[in-house]
Order: structure tokens, then sequence, then C-alpha cells
């Protein structure tokens, strides 16, 4: 499959488990760097793995989506890489 998406940056919300995971792990496929946003404290050592696998920038930051505070930490640090190409809830 070709999304057109490497070299684009993804932000996947809940990407540490389940469909969030299998999500962040098919754009680290397709090329892109993903940014993973999830409560879990497994999101860092996912992220790890998927970039693993990958050989694509994955970076796991613990983020609740329901707390401003916490998504004004996790913006940032997504954003450096530059601007986002995708957002999606996992």
């Amino acid at each position: 499959m070709n999304l057109g998406l490497a070299n684009n940056i993804v932000v996947v919300t809940g990407g540490a488990s389940g469909i969030g995971r299998a999500i962040a792990e098919l754009f680290a496929a397709e090329g892109a760097s993903v940014a993973i946003w999830d409560v879990s404290d497994t999101v860092v050592a996912t992220a790890s793995e998927i970039a693993a696998a990958s050989g694509q920038r994955v970076i796991g930051l613990r983020a609740d989506i329901t707390s401003t505070e916490s998504l004004e930490s996790a913006q940032p640090k997504s954003a450096a890489w530059g601007a986002w190409a995708v957002a999606i809830s996992g």
C-alpha cells in the first residue's frame, strides 16, 4: 500500500496498543515519522519497537488528550520535526 506519507509527520493518539498501535505501525511502514500520544506507561517502549521495526523516527509521549496541560506539553515535542500531515485517534 502506498499512502503517499513518506517523509511526512503523523500524530497517533491512543497508539500504545490495539488499533492505535496498528495505525502507528502502518504509518511508520509507509515511511512517515510518527509521534504516538498515549496515557499508557508503555508508550515509549512501543515507540522504540515500532522505530526498530520500521527504521523510521517514532517518538512515544505520555499524553492525556482530555487534559489541556498534557496536550500543551506533547504538542511542541511532536511539532519539533515540522508540520503534521495527519493527526488520528486510535
